[in-house]
């Protein structure tokens, strides 16, 4: 393990969560282990992940490269860039495998948004959401890269990309890693 992080902690994104305090703790034991790429996740609009971004940026410095989302409009969008995102997530369960967005009440209609965004933003912009499943479509509105959490995080029982399943002794089906909403 401790070769690998040497090797590859340039390559590890660590999320956290949209609340300050708890995100800040988080960022900071991964920072203190090496890892310098934050994505602050959370799937219900609103002001907390400005207000993360805003102490995360504080105190972590320009050292680290901070992704932020769901980004649900472009008034958020233009507000995380200035307060120095260095990139942003859009698109919440738009694909046919996630319902967070319908449970949330906060479907986005992010092929519209990523084209709203389009000379707006100066930042880059990953969808998810569906994005993978129109690839050429996402690219072409924009879209700086694709996210795909079900396949190489090993998805959920409702999406199950990844194989990664563990069985217990009583026979009962698990994962160790259920996908970023778990």
């Amino acid at each position: 393990k401790k070769f690998l992080l040497e090797h590859w902690k340039k390559n590890i994104m660590g999320v956290v969560e949209g609340d300050p305090d708890k995100a800040l703790r988080r960022a900071q034991a991964l920072y203190d282990i090496g890892v310098r790429s934050f994505r602050i996740y959370s799937p219900e609009p609103g002001i907390n992940v400005l207000r993360c971004l805003k102490k995360l940026r504080k105190a972590l410095g320009d050292e680290v490269e901070l992704f932020v989302g769901q980004v649900v409009d472009v008034l958020q969008a233009k507000q995380l860039e200035s307060a120095g995102a260095d990139g942003l997530y859009i698109g919440i369960g738009g694909g046919g495998r996630c319902i967070t967005g319908v449970r949330s009440g906060s479907v986005i209609d992010w092929p519209i948004l990523l084209w709203q965004l389009r000379g707006e933003i100066n930042i880059p912009v990953i969808v998810e959401g569906g994005a993978s499943d129109h690839i050429a479509t996402t690219l072409a509105l924009g879209a700086t890269g694709i996210g795909v959490s079900r396949i190489a995080g090993g998805g959920t029982i409702e999406s199950p990309g990844g194989m990664l399943y563990c069985i217990d002794q009583k026979g009962n089906y698990f994962k160790p890693y259920g996908g970023e909403a778990s």
